[in-house]
């Protein structure tokens, strides 16, 4: 996929063979053979908890050698820094959690306290916000109680000929929305309420080949509510003033 990018990239254009070498001099990092490479071919962003204080965020990406990976984000942030350095930015601090095989991404600027923590288990990265939803998310899979397995998800697949998908877009509005319900207005209440009663659960699929891409879906609208995937706009119902404070 990475040559494939580069192509096109740099199809019709002379000197772009030449900035994507002086970049990775620069970077001291093959983005291809050491960062690529490292990843597999299956990756997962979910949002399946709390929005507030810090939404739930959960990232799953596939790795085939988890030391080679390591090496190329502290390359990567390191170059970050350095350009922060020159231009007096804040720069962003990569470092692993202390006695475990956790790492965590911060930022230097005290004015933005929120942050990233990894890890890989079992073949796989897993990020999120905090140590806590990394563990669960981790915990989740030993269990086996995964969304794979459930009735209701696998009930929104298209009936088609195809056994696999490329990827996917899944929501479920209100297990999401349950939890700020006490940080409401009663008016914000109804309209959430009102929001989340007409907006069922949904499922896209792509199917990807060699010249083309194909999307399916049992769902209404293709499978894409849009008031639902407005995330942002949820979070604007929450005014302050008009809600509980929140201890993370």
């Amino acid at each position: 996929m990475v040559d494939d990018l580069v192509q096109i990239c740099t199809r019709g254009n002379p000197d772009a063979a030449n900035s994507w070498a002086r970049v990775q001099a620069e970077l001291n990092l093959d983005l291809r053979n050491d960062l690529a490479a490292s990843l597999g071919g299956e990756a997962a962003l979910a949002l399946d908890g709390p929005l507030l204080p810090v939404p739930s965020w959960k990232l799953i990406v596939e790795v085939n050698d988890p030391s080679k990976l390591q090496y190329s984000l502290q390359r990567l942030f390191d170059a970050v820094n350095r350009e922060a350095a020159k231009n007096n930015r804040p720069g962003v601090e990569l470092k692993q959690v202390p006695d475990s095989e956790y790492y965590s991404i911060k930022s230097t600027d005290p004015r933005v306290p929120v942050g990233a923590y990894y890890t890989v288990s079992r073949g796989y990265l897993v990020a999120g916000p905090s140590v806590e939803l990394v563990e669960q998310a981790i915990s989740t899979r030993k269990s086996g109680d995964t969304l794979a397995r459930s009735g209701n998800f696998q009930a929104l697949f298209p009936s088609d000929r195809y056994v696999n998908v490329s990827g996917l877009i899944y929501q479920n509005l209100a297990p999401v929305i349950t939890p700020i319900a006490n940080q409401l207005s009663p008016s914000q209440l109804q309209s959430i309420q009102t929001l989340v009663s007409n907006t069922e659960p949904s499922l896209i699929c792509a199917y990807g080949d060699e010249s083309r891409i194909q999307f399916s879906s049992k769902s209404k609208t293709l499978g894409i509510d849009l008031k639902a995937l407005t995330i942002s706009a949820l979070l604007d119902q929450v005014k302050p003033g008009t809600r509980n404070e929140v201890t993370p």
